[in-house]
């Protein structure tokens, strides 16, 4: 019977023991439940931050498209202003010779006039000399 009993005690050792590793794998298995849980949330918190980044990221891209166009047609808009620019340079200054050109015709033309019109004076002022003289001598006989 000793043994039996023996046994016995034994046998419910045994049975303690591996009840406690039981506990012990179960606490162990509900903290890896936890443990991969967490890991998902967290996963999927890092796959919504992904998608949102690759969307700013294709929005900026676009971004940065349009830009790109506005700055070619920025730039080619100043290319046409700057020969617009320099073709109305050229004609302010062909214009310019121009005007220095008929301004020196013009005080050509008023020192013409000048002397022309001193002639003028200076003929009639001997054309009356002359009729003075015919008509003195002529009231005088």
């Amino acid at each position: 019977m000793r043994a039996v009993q023996n046994e016995l005690e034994e046998t419910k050792t045994q049975l303690d023991l591996t009840d406690r590793g039981r506990r012990s794998a179960e606490a162990d298995l509900t903290d890896a439940v936890e443990q991969l849980s967490n890991g998902s949330l967290h996963n999927q918190a890092l796959e919504a931050a992904r998608r949102k980044l690759e969307g700013e990221a294709h929005t900026t891209q676009g971004e940065l498209e349009e830009m790109a166009v506005e700055v070619r047609t920025a730039e080619e808009k100043a290319k046409k202003a700057m020969v617009d620019a320099a073709r109305i340079a050229e004609e302010l200054r062909a214009e310019q010779e121009h005007a220095q050109l008929l301004e020196r015709d013009r005080k050509s033309l008023d020192a013409q006039v000048k002397d022309v019109q001193t002639k003028l004076d200076e003929s009639e002022q001997v054309r009356i000399d002359t009729e003075q003289n015919e008509f003195t001598t002529c009231c005088s006989q």
